[in-house]
């Protein structure tokens, strides 16, 4: 019975471990009186860059892969997230070791006693880099287009299947 228990921990783990990489989410926890990482999962430590080998990274160390310009924002919302004791979702970059930008959406999650007294911290960390990136270059295709059709060098317009106009630059306005 013990042996058929532990068979079933360990698949559910690993099934958790493949699912968490699948999404880009790793998971986490700090023991705020230790003031330390006392779990962090396989997928943190691939979107963080660091090696499983090398044991839990330091909470300083964590926090200097934080991108500069985002620590202060962080520190803030977290913080005051803790002081109205409730869980907090944050935006912000990584830079890892050789130079690489990563985009992470932050959830953090505060475990209080029954007197009230902060117990543990559990979280989720999510590389939104892909969307990002893809948000970027949507934006960029657009403003693109919408130079091409504000410059008036030739006339455009856009219709629908009923050979309604929707749309039309002033060069289009112009010949019309």
């Amino acid at each position: 019975e013990i042996e058929e228990r532990e068979t079933k921990i360990r698949r559910s783990e690993a099934n958790l471990a493949e699912a968490q990489r699948l999404s880009h989410t790793g998971s986490w926890a700090i023991d705020p009186a230790m003031t330390k990482i006392f779990y962090w999962s396989e997928e943190c430590y691939r979107i963080w860059g660091f090696d499983p080998a090398q044991g839990l990274p330091k909470r300083e160390t964590v926090w200097r892969r934080i991108h500069p310009d985002d620590r202060d924002r962080i520190y803030r919302e977290t913080q005051e997230a803790l002081l109205q004791k409730r869980d907090y979702k944050v935006d912000y970059r990584i830079v890892l070791p050789d130079g690489t930008v990563k985009y992470l959406e932050g959830i953090g999650h505060h475990l209080f006693s029954a007197k009230g007294e902060l117990v543990q911290v559990v979280g989720t960390n999510v590389d939104v880099t892909e969307r990002k990136r893809a948000e970027q270059a949507l934006r960029e295709r657009e403003a693109k287009i919408r130079r091409l059709v504000d410059a008036n060098i030739i006339g455009i317009f856009i219709w629908d299947f009923d050979g309604r106009i929707l749309e039309a630059n002033k060069a289009f306005l112009h010949i019309a």
